[in-house]
C-alpha cells in the first residue's frame, strides 16, 4: 500500500469511576440509494370578500331659545328708582346636522393561513435485494489458478446471492498487503478481529443489523422463533459447500460438555439453553422457551475471534473436518488423537476447532492463516471462496495478503514511525501521539485520532464481591464516591492523553443515543481531596500511626489496583491513581499483570 494509515484509538473521554466489575448468475444484494423525492406545493388561496358598514354618525341639535332680560331704569321721583323688566327674545342660529348612515362596500382581502403540502429532496442509503445480473470478477492471481484448471471459475465460487459490501468512495483495486503488529501469541485478536465474519454484521452507521454469512435473519413478535436461511452456493475456504449441518453440529458442540466449558449466551435465553432444528439444507430455525430478542446482536459478536475459549462463541463450524475428531462421529477419534501426541480425543478436538491457531481450519474469513499464532510472523492469504463482492461485482477481498509481526511494544511503535505500519490502532500507544505527528511526512503515513462510541478510555472498576473485609467498603457507594473524588483526573489527561480528554462517568458519549445527560455524566467528576477526605472520615475514622485508614477489625483497608500491562498508559494512570488514594489515607499499590494474569484472577474472584 502506498498510503499508511495509523489509526490512534482514543475516546473523546477520559472517564476514572469507580462502579461494579465479503461467469453471470442472479440477484446479488446490493447497496442502492432510494431516493424520496420532495415537491413544494402551494395552493392558491381565493381572495375573501368582507362586507362592511361605513357609518357616519351625525347629531340634529334643536333650536334654541335664549331668554334674556332687558333691564330700563326710570327715575320717576328723585330719591325713588322704578324698574321696569320686559322680556326680549333673540333667536339664535343654531347648527342643524342631519343624520345619517352611509353603507359603504370595501373589498378586503383576507390572509388566510393554508397549509402546505411541503416534501423535501433525501437520499437515504439502504440495503435491498435488488434483482440483477452482473457479471462477477476476481483477483488476477485467482484467475490464473482458473486458467491453469486448479481453481473453479469464480461464479461457481461464490453463493447465488452473494453479500455486497458497500464502497465509501472509489471502487478499489486489486493488490498489496496490510502489515500490522502484535506483542504476544496469547493476543491473537489482533488476528481475528479486523478479518471477523459473522452470520450477521452491523451496518456502516453501527446502529441495525445486515445478513452476512446468513442471507437472513427472521424472527417472531416475540423473540422466541429466529429462522437462520444461509446463502445456498457458499463455501468454507477448502471449497466444501456450507449447509445448515455446520450451524446443527456446532449447536450440539457447545452443549457438550466434554469438549465446552460453558454454553455460550447467544444460545441461552434466561436459564434455559435455544434449540437448533433443520428446515432444509440452508435453513436452521433456533427455538427459545422465552423471548430472546437480543438473539440477533448475540449473533453479530459470535466469532472465534480472540483466544481459544473464544471458538464456542461461533454458532457455525466446518463440520465435515470437525467430524473426524469427536467421538460421537468417528469412534476411532481416541487412537487418533493418541497417535497424534494429545491426551485424550477432547483435547485433539479442541485443539483443532482453534479457528485462528489451526490453518488446515477451513475458515469463511476473508483471509486465511497460513501457520499458526506463535511464530514470529503471521500471513493470512485472500480466501478464493469467500462469499462478499462490490458493487460491481468484484470478489472481495481487495488485498492480497495480511501479515502481523510479533515485536515488543517498543519497537511497534518504532515500525509505526518508520511508515513499517499500514494500519492499526491496537497498542499504538497515546502517549507517542506528538512524535507521530512529527514523524508523519517522513514516514509516509497519516495519524488519525479516531472517537469511538465506549463509555470511557479508561476507569477503575472496584470488585463489589469480594469476599475479603475490604469488600464491605468495597460495597458501600459513600466509599466509592468518595475516592473518585479524590482522583486528579484533570492530571491524568494533561499527561496521558495531552490535555484532549475529558473526565467523566462510565456512560455513552453526547453523540450516542443513549446518553444519560450531563448531570449524569458529570457527577463525581471533580477532584475534591478535602471532601474526600470529610466523607472517608465518615466511614473510616480510625487510622494508624502512618495515616493510613483501619477497617472496623482493626487492619489497614488495602487496595490492590490491578492494570493490565498489555494496554498503555493503564499501568501508569494506576500510579498515580495509587498515589491519590495514598494522600487520602486509603493505602493502595498498583499491580501490574498480563492479560492471562489478570483474567485468571478475575475467574477467580481474587481481585
Amino acid at each position: 500500500m502506498n498510503r499508511m494509515v495509523l489509526l490512534v484509538a482514543l475516546s473523546a473521554v477520559l472517564a476514572i469511576v469507580l462502579a461494579a466489575c465479503a461467469g453471470e448468475t442472479a440477484a446479488p444484494q446490493v447497496i442502492e440509494k432510494e431516493v424520496v423525492v420532495e415537491k413544494e406545493v402551494v395552493r392558491e388561496v381565493p381572495v375573501e370578500k368582507v362586507v362592511t358598514q361605513e357609518i357616519v354618525k351625525t347629531i340634529e341639535v334643536p333650536v334654541e331659545k335664549v331668554v334674556t332680560q332687558e333691564v330700563i331704569r326710570e327715575v320717576m321721583v328723585p330719591g325713588q328708582t322704578v324698574v321696569v323688566t320686559k322680556e326680549v327674545v333673540k333667536e339664535v342660529p343654531v347648527e342643524v346636522v342631519v343624520t345619517k348612515e352611509v353603507v359603504k362596500e370595501v373589498e378586503v382581502e383576507k390572509i388566510v393561513e393554508v397549509p402546505k403540502e411541503v416534501v423535501r429532496e433525501v437520499i437515504r442509503i439502504v440495503e435491498v435485494e435488488k434483482p440483477t445480473v452482473v457479471e462477477y470478477n476476481e483477483a488476477p492471481g485467482l484467475a490464473q489458478l482458473v486458467a491453469a484448471g486448479k481453481l473453479p471459475p469464480v461464479a461457481e465460487r461464490l453463493p447465488l446471492n452473494p453479500m455486497v459490501i458497500p464502497v465509501f468512495g472509489e471502487i478499489g483495486k486489486y493488490g498489496g498487503e496490510i502489515r500490522r503488529g502484535y506483542i504476544g501469541s496469547n493476543l491473537s485478536c489482533h488476528y481475528g478481529r479486523p478479518i471477523r465474519t459473522g452470520l450477521v454484521r452491523p451496518t456502516t452507521d453501527g446502529f441495525s443489523l445486515v445478513p452476512a454469512v446468513a442471507e437472513s435473519v427472521e424472527r417472531n413478535d416475540d423473540g422466541s422463533l429466529w429462522t437462520i436461511k444461509l446463502r445456498e452456493g457458499m463455501r468454507w475456504s477448502d471449497g466444501a459447500p456450507f449447509t445448515a449441518t455446520d450451524l446443527l453440529f456446532q449447536h450440539k458442540i457447545v452443549l457438550d460438555k466434554r469438549v465446552t466449558a460453558g454454553v455460550p449466551a447467544w444460545i441461552r435465553a434466561g436459564d434455559e439453553n435455544g434449540e437448533a432444528v433443520k428446515v432444509d439444507d440452508y435453513t436452521v430455525e433456533y427455538k427459545f422457551n422465552s423471548s430472546n430478542y437480543v438473539f440477533g446482536e448475540g449473533l453479530s459478536f459470535a466469532d472465534g475471534d480472540c483466544g481459544r475459549t473464544a471458538r464456542h462463541r461461533i454458532p457455525f463450524v466446518p463440520a465435515h473436518y470437525l467430524e473426524q475428531f469427536h467421538l460421537d462421529s468417528n469412534p476411532n477419534a481416541p487412537k487418533l488423537a493418541s497417535d497424534s501426541g494429545f491426551e485424550g480425543w477432547e483435547k485433539m478436538y479442541q485443539r483443532m476447532d482453534y479457528p485462528i491457531g489451526n490453518p488446515d481450519r477451513p475458515s469463511t474469513r476473508p483471509w486465511v492463516p497460513t501457520s499458526g499464532i506463535t511464530g514470529k510472523r503471521i500471513e493470512g492469504i485472500r480466501n478464493a471462496y469467500f462469499y462478499a463482492v462490490d458493487p460491481v461485482g468484484n470478489q472481495l477481498p481487495y488485498i492480497d495478503k495480511f501479515v502481523w509481526d510479533k515485536v515488543d511494544k517498543t519497537v511497534l511503535q518504532l515500525k509505526a514511525m518508520a511508515g513499517e505500519i499500514d494500519f492499526q490502532a491496537r497498542h499504538i500507544d497515546f502517549a507517542n501521539f506528538p512524535t507521530l505527528k512529527a514523524n508523519e511526512e517522513q514516514g509516509g503515513y497519516r495519524v488519525v485520532t479516531w472517537p469511538n462510541m465506549t463509555e470511557n478510555e479508561a476507569s477503575v472498576h472496584m470488585n463489589q464481591s469480594y469476599q475479603g473485609p475490604e469488600g464491605e467498603y468495597f460495597r458501600m457507594p459513600e466509599f466509592r464516591q468518595a475516592l473518585t473524588l479524590a482522583i486528579d483526573k484533570q492530571e491524568i489527561n494533561n499527561i496521558f492523553f495531552h490535555g484532549i480528554a475529558e473526565p467523566r462517568g462510565t456512560v455513552p458519549p453526547k453523540a450516542h443515543p443513549f446518553y444519560p445527560g450531563d448531570e449524569v455524566a458529570y457527577m463525581w467528576s471533580g477532584f475534591e481531596p478535602e471532601r474526600a477526605n470529610q466523607m472517608l472520615d465518615e466511614i473510616l475514622p480510625n487510622k494508624d500511626a502512618e495515616g493510613f485508614r483501619l477497617m472496623s477489625n482493626g487492619d489497614r483497608l488495602h487496595i490492590e489496583l490491578l492494570a493490565n500491562v498489555a494496554f498503555a498508559p493503564f499501568p501508569d494512570i494506576a500510579e498515580v491513581i495509587a498515589n491519590d488514594w495514598d494522600a487520602v489515607g486509603i493505602s493502595t499499590e498498583m499491580d501490574e499483570q498480563p492479560v492471562s494474569g489478570v483474567a485468571t484472577r478475575t475467574r477467580a474472584n481474587d481481585i
